[in-house]
């Protein structure tokens, strides 16, 4: 039995109340949207959730627990395209652009534009080796 699109808008629209990030509110939806299929649960209401996630700490707790798990995974996918880069020619190209422009953009723009420059500078080896 797969759940039907209003069911999971449900689970998602309680999730809304309690935990703002839609990564996580996905990894939960997914959690509790295949217990239910396992369980054959159709009827999804407030109290279900209620009961299967517990009150607004307990939520909280699991949105973090959910959080480091992801933020995990997203920093070893970042460092592993960062070790691709380092081994490419293309990549050492790449990082050293971006130190001069990091350094270039240093003195030439106010503070609040270098702020914005670096995390492009940052990102962009990433997306351009892979």
């Amino acid at each position: 039995m797969k759940l039907e699109k209003n069911q999971i808008q449900k689970i998602d629209a309680y999730l809304k109340k309690h935990i703002k990030e839609w990564d996580i509110r996905l990894e939960i939806i997914d959690h509790l949207a295949t217990k239910f299929e396992n369980e054959n649960i159709t009827d999804i209401t407030d109290d279900l959730l209620q009961k299967e996630l517990g009150p607004y700490w307990k939520i909280k707790k699991i949105a973090n627990s959910h959080r480091r798990i992801l933020n995990k995974k997203y920093k070893t996918y970042y460092f592993n395209a960062l070790k691709k880069s380092i081994k490419s020619l293309q990549g050492i190209i790449v990082i050293f652009a971006t130190l001069f422009l990091e350094s270039y953009f240093k003195m030439q723009v106010s503070v609040k534009v270098f702020v914005l420059l670096n995390l492009f500078l940052i990102f962009a080896p990433i997306v351009c080796i892979t």
